[in-house]
């Protein structure tokens, strides 16, 4: 919706966001937002729809650094971590540091308003180049090792709307393969994965891993897991 002309359906995102009621997060719907005083909730910032009520002294101590209660005790989030550090990075000490010129006036954002994308790159479709790339490996011209995770608690890009592309691509799960629950070694589930079967002409592979608890970006909700995923594939061992 972020990318549509419609002013009809910028109206009914708004309708939406209005109705589902302070402090949900969407991208992450099981954690907590920020709720510090004079701080909006990083979708608010965003968007400007609407503005999240400051807490009490108490719930802004519950709020600290708490999250879902099925977080494994290797991860910590903080719900205005994310507020915190873009604090930081615009402290005057901080920009001379990283030799940010005053005369560009420029306020560091998450989500930057002065970097100006192409209006049809951004509404182009990735879903080629994985075809391509999976066309290409079954044919035996490539050795890649290809994989696509994502966390199950997103709704903005959810988990699934990613297996419905991927399966869109043609490709057929290996049937032994299938949902196969892993852990980061601490014998909590961390997630399922999927093996595709490339065919026998090549080595190259092609995996979904879901990433259990985690919202749109992985490792910031789930970071002692995001890294045993980075070096599973790194060490070709998902």
């Amino acid at each position: 919706y972020a990318f549509s002309s419609s002013q009809q359906c910028g109206m009914d995102v708004h309708a939406i966001y209005s109705k589902m009621g302070n402090g949900i997060n969407p991208y992450a719907l099981d954690y907590p937002v920020c709720l510090e005083n004079g701080r909006d909730s990083f979708y608010d910032q965003e968007n400007a729809m609407r503005r999240i009520h400051s807490p009490s002294s108490q719930a802004r101590q519950l709020l600290a650094s708490v999250g879902p209660p099925f977080l494994s005790s290797e991860d910590h989030y903080k719900p205005c971590g994310e507020q915190h550090f873009t604090s930081y990075l615009n402290r005057d000490d901080v920009r001379d540091a990283l030799h940010v010129r005053d005369a560009d006036n420029i306020e560091w954002l998450s989500c930057s308003s002065r970097v100006k994308y192409s209006s049809s790159d951004r509404l182009a479709s990735q879903i080629n180049q994985y075809q391509d790339l999976i066309d290409m490996a079954v044919e035996g011209k490539h050795d890649l090792r290809l994989a696509v995770y994502s966390g199950d608690d997103d709704s903005i890009c959810s988990l699934a709307g990613t297996q419905e592309w991927i399966y869109d691509l043609g490709v057929e799960p290996v049937a032994s393969k299938m949902w196969k629950a892993w852990d980061a070694g601490n014998r909590q589930t961390a997630g399922y994965i999927t093996e595709f079967n490339m065919g026998s002409q090549t080595n190259a592979s092609f995996h979904l891993v879901t990433v259990h608890g985690a919202g749109h970006e992985v490792p910031t909700y789930r970071p002692f897991e995001a890294l045993d995923l980075f070096r599973r594939y790194l060490n070709g061992a998902l």
